[in-house]
């Protein structure tokens, strides 16, 4: 195996004779393989190494333990090592995020300022094969380009500082480490988290992939055959993609006739690099928010389309134009992480407050019936929650079968202002919309004789220095 990552390292360009490397090890098999491995090519390629394990600040004693092992294995080792402690949780309820991807933010920063502090050129991570095939069906399920297939690149420069991130174990795969770490007589710290399948990705991996196997027991690997092709293809495309993008973009326009005879996806892929390069943000930028572009250029002079981070896009005439906002945003976006926190209240406009509890359902417990107080089976959820106003791809499941109506559909039927809409609170699942505050719910996520956790939410209203029920 280790001959294999070599030979992948020089084919990619991941390692060259004196980098300066910062190694992120959390104490898991996958970044402990990838210590040992740049450990054993110290000498060979002349590296310098240095370790970064970051804290959460998430599992208590078990994360100080999970600490205390990089620290003892880099000692055996003779590589430095530092160990950054970030409240993770805190930085989430600060930004209104998850905990996976403050997490997520988190370890980026402490490698980025790690390198910059010892004058390292690249950043190692330890992603292998198989959360390669986890990224790619996991963006081709919430909806993606070709680019997006692609999944992790083996080298990238994701920073504005001259520092790229590369991760050398994407061509073996999780079984390959476990047996390399075993001939070597390393052990490993187990994250307790990877068995709750609270998160999307943990439950990809413990419940899809497994039934994956049964159709195809290469299946990871196949996925990320897939990567590498996507990859390699959009490398091939993007001379063409960016001089179509440099002849139909203007800044906050987009001229509709440069773009409208393009096939779909190279046009879909011109449309979501304007998106990203409008709002600032590369991630949450998927199909179905190319796709309401597409609806606006098919649609009539005027028409407006809301879109995620506060883009307003309008057509006018043979173009679409970016629209400055007439009012604030009505309340930022709030994800929940009820697995954790089992409660919490969220701050409206007009003095109203929505409250999210998550508990045992009891049988003798009759379902509110009432406007502003609903209930839903959470384990037929799925998907990180969220409470916010309306986006591009938004739908209501309008049957227990699954039938779809479009957000902006249900907002015409139900004679809702357009003025109003904007600023409605929603409770969503991604893009499904499980209630439309003070309206509707969907179907699909209803209370019954099998639920066994109720998501319950209630609208309340301040009443000078008491809280009530509306």
């Amino acid at each position: 195996m280790l001959q294999r990552i070599t030979r992948y390292a020089e084919e990619k360009g991941l390692l060259a004779q004196g980098d300066r490397l910062v190694i992120g090890v959390s104490g898991g098999a996958d970044s402990m393989c990838l210590l040992l491995v740049l450990a054993e090519l110290r000498k060979s390629h002349a590296l310098a190494l240095h370790v970064v394990h970051v804290h959460h600040g998430i599992r208590g004693e078990e994360a100080d333990r999970d600490a205390a092992f990089v620290e003892e294995t880099c000692r055996s080792l003779e590589v430095p090592c530092r160990v950054v402690r970030v409240p993770v949780p805190e930085l989430a309820r600060e930004q209104g995020i998850g905990l996976e991807e403050a997490g997520r933010n988190a370890r980026r920063r402490c490698f980025l300022e790690e390198a910059l502090r010892v004058g390292a050129n690249k950043i190692c991570l330890a992603h292998h094969r198989d959360d390669q095939a986890e990224t790619v069906l996991f963006r081709a399920l919430r909806g993606t380009g070709i680019r997006g297939l692609a999944g992790m690149a083996p080298l990238s420069r994701p920073f504005a500082e001259p520092v790229a991130v590369v991760r050398p174990l994407l061509c073996v795969g999780r079984a390959e480490i476990l047996e390399f770490l075993r001939a070597a007589g390393q052990s490993w710290r187990e994250d307790s988290t990877n068995g709750t399948d609270a998160y999307t990705r943990n439950f990809l991996r413990n419940q899809v992939f497994p039934l994956l196997r049964q159709v195809n027991p290469q299946a990871e690997l196949h996925l990320a055959q897939l990567a590498e092709q996507a990859g390699s293809f959009a490398e091939w495309t993007e001379a063409e993609l960016a001089e179509v993008y440099e002849n139909a973009v203007r800044g906050d326009t987009l001229r509709i006739a440069a773009v409208q005879e393009l096939p779909d996806a190279p046009r879909r892929e011109v449309l979501l690099r304007w998106l990203r390069a409008l709002s600032g943000e590369n991630r949450d930028w998927n199909a179905l928010h190319a796709e309401e572009v597409e609806r606006l250029m098919r649609g009539q002079t005027g028409r407006e389309v809301c879109l995620p981070y506060g883009v307003r896009l309008v057509r006018e005439y043979d173009r679409i134009c970016r629209k400055s906002a007439e009012t604030p945003e009505a309340f930022p976006t709030v994800r929940l992480d009820l697995e954790r926190d089992g409660f919490a209240e969220i701050e409206l406009t007009g003095n109203q407050k929505l409250r999210i509890s998550l508990k045992e359902r009891k049988k003798e417990e009759a379902i509110p019936k009432n406007k502003y107080t609903k209930w839903f089976d959470y384990d037929k959820i799925g998907q990180e929650l969220s409470i916010r106003t309306r986006r591009a791809g938004d739908y209501l499941n309008i049957s227990v079968n699954g039938g779809r109506k479009r957000l902006q559909d249900y907002f015409v039927d139900a004679r809702i202002p357009a003025d109003e809409r904007g600023s409605l609170p929603l409770l969503t699942a991604g893009s499904l919309v499980l209630w439309v505050v003070g309206y509707r719910t969907s179907e699909s996520c209803r209370v019954d004789d099998d639920t066994r956790r109720v998501l319950a939410a209630e609208l309340w209203k301040a009443d000078k220095d008491k809280g009530r029920r509306i």
